[in-house]
């Protein structure tokens, strides 16, 4: 399936987990963090991301929007660094906002 053909949504937000429950706030676009070159150099210097700039290369990875270089060393970085709970958690975000629900009857 290539999600660059699937309508893209208005207004996507991801969940944002504080002490005083969930709230939604905006998705960041992944050049609101210096694009590609700067996460990749974060997590080649051995730096967690936070889950906001892991949700943005997330999101950007699911929206087609990435290249399949881009999207290797991404994974190959955060892998070698060790991923954190934060980056766990934004992966997690970026992947249920771009989901699909399908009902299912029993």
């Amino acid at each position: 399936i290539d999600r660059r053909d699937a309508p893209r949504r208005p207004e996507s937000t991801i969940r944002s987990r504080r002490r005083d429950g969930p709230n939604l706030a905006p998705m960041t676009a992944i050049d609101d963090h210096g694009g590609w070159p700067a996460l990749l150099t974060h997590l080649l210097d051995r730096n967690h991301l936070t889950a906001v700039q892991a949700n943005a290369a997330m999101s950007t990875i699911l929206a087609g929007d990435a290249t399949p270089a881009q999207l290797i060393a991404f994974i190959i970085a955060l892998r070698a660094k060790g991923e954190s709970a934060d980056e766990l958690a934004g992966l997690l975000d970026a992947v249920l906002a771009h989901a699909t629900l399908v009902s299912i009857r029993r």
